[in-house]
């Protein structure tokens, strides 16, 4: 298997999974890391690190009412901060992370409620 193969087969994985979670999800979030930048560097890996952080906030961290409480608001920023300056490509400069993660914890903070309610769900 190529290269290039190896990255499209990981693209279509990575699409099937942003099915499972539903396309007004994954379509969200994927603006949330603004698609134009991550189509300069490399999409598949910027699509599965947002499908990853999705998955990892909605099993560890958006509990019930999360958002009345400083600590788990806390650990919900952190982990999306954590996420983007570990995994995001070069492309993203820490300004760059910087909004990202303001976009996201926003985006976050007004559609995912917790104990799996979200916009989402509520359609």
């Amino acid at each position: 298997m190529t290269n290039l193969d190896a990255e499209q087969a990981l693209e279509n994985r990575t699409m099937r999974l942003f099915a499972d979670l539903g396309w007004a999800t994954a379509n969200a979030w994927y603006e949330a890391f603004d698609a134009q930048q991550a189509s300069a560097s490399r999409p598949y890996l910027v699509k599965r690190i947002a499908r990853d952080l999705l998955a990892s906030l909605l099993t560890e961290k958006l509990v019930l009412d999360w958002r009345k409480h400083q600590q788990s608001r806390a650990a919900v920023c952190l982990t999306i901060a954590d996420t983007l300056y570990d995994h995001l490509p070069d492309s993203y400069t820490a300004e760059h992370c910087d909004q990202k993660r303001d976009d996201v914890y926003y985006h976050i903070y007004t559609n995912y409620h917790g104990a799996g309610q979200s916009l989402y769900t509520a359609a």
